[in-house]
């Protein structure tokens, strides 16, 4: 097993945590290049369902129009919500009790959300390692987080349905309350894969106190990589649908969303970053990377060679 490389200890800011966020990400291409296809895949497919996929093919114009289209379904609600605050629960809370809900809608969410659930773990862990994990790693961790992010996913999805429920009509309200949860999520996350921790409450209330601590330096980090996913969302979007239009300009939309996704990584890398620098008394201190097991027949000479050695010379 490849050993991880010594903790860094210098002092760093937001924008050096931010950029060495980007570098983490770029090192690590297979696993950034899968989370682009699937997050692709999901959301089509999810936009797929019911009278999004209908009133898409109804009414779809030139491809500025379509991708605006898109965007209004389900689907698009999805996206944003995956890119923005990088949880799909918030969409699950905004749609769960609106009236284009329905049972083939809530099944394929809440087979989207699981899934985000159980690979964002082993992203987290693959992004602060920064080192190659293996498939067997990475699933390892996927496994390991996947049911401290499910009891963590009770409180914080709570938290978006009550602020999708009562203060969508106050929109500075509304847009502080989801950045508050949304920082409280991520760094718990952040603190459980780190920390190895268990409780899920208790990184809940590490990732208060931390927050607390680094307030300026958090809400910075988060608007910094917020700006940089709104900017090739928005505007860059707009303009490369306007200027090139038709569809000969869907490879172009193609590598806006692999940069959007990829901006998205950037800024959960970067808040591990941050978080590593900050926590100057501890170490990367999350569980030892899992060996997949030897076959059985290694493992039964293994421990016949052992039974030997316990037995003497003489047996």
């Amino acid at each position: 097993m490849t050993p991880s490389p010594p903790p860094d200890r210098r002092a760093i800011g937001v924008i050096g945590a931010y950029i060495e966020g980007w570098r983490r990400v770029l090192r690590a291409p297979v696993m950034c290049v899968s989370f682009l296809v699937l997050t692709t895949v999901t959301g089509l497919a999810l936009g797929a369902m019911g009278r999004d996929a209908v009133q898409l093919r109804q009414h779809a114009g030139t491809s500025y129009e379509t991708w605006r289209l898109l965007r209004s379904t389900l689907a698009g609600r999805f996206f944003d919500q995956v890119l923005y605050f990088g949880d799909p629960l918030t969409v699950a809370a905004d749609t769960i009790d609106g009236p284009a809900m329905n049972m083939t809608a809530a099944g394929a969410l809440t087979r989207h959300v699981g899934l985000w659930l159980f690979l964002w773990g082993g992203i987290l862990d693959r992004l602060a390692r920064d080192r190659r994990v293996g498939t067997a790693g990475f699933f390892a961790a996927c496994g390991v987080y996947f049911f401290r992010f499910l009891r963590l996913s009770v409180p914080i999805g709570l938290l978006y349905w009550a602020i999708f429920r009562w203060l969508q009509n106050y929109l500075v309200v509304y847009f502080l309350a989801m950045i508050v949860v949304m920082l409280l999520a991520d760094f718990a996350r952040v603190r459980a894969v780190v920390e190895d921790r268990r409780s899920m409450l208790s990184a809940l209330v590490g990732s208060f106190r931390f927050i607390r601590r680094h307030t300026f330096d958090v809400l910075g980090l988060y608007v910094l990589g917020l700006g940089t996913v709104f900017l090739f969302t928005e505007v860059s979007a707009f303009d490369l649908w306007r200027f090139v239009g038709g569809w000969p300009a869907w490879p172009l939309v193609i590598a806006l969303v692999a940069l959007i996704v990829y901006a998205r990584l950037a800024l959960a890398a970067g808040q591990l970053v941050y978080f590593q620098h900050a926590l100057a008394h501890a170490d990367y201190t999350a569980a030892p990377l899992p060996i997949w097991p030897d076959s059985p027949a290694a493992e039964a000479i293994e421990n016949l060679v052992q039974q030997r050695e316990r037995s003497g010379p003489g047996a």
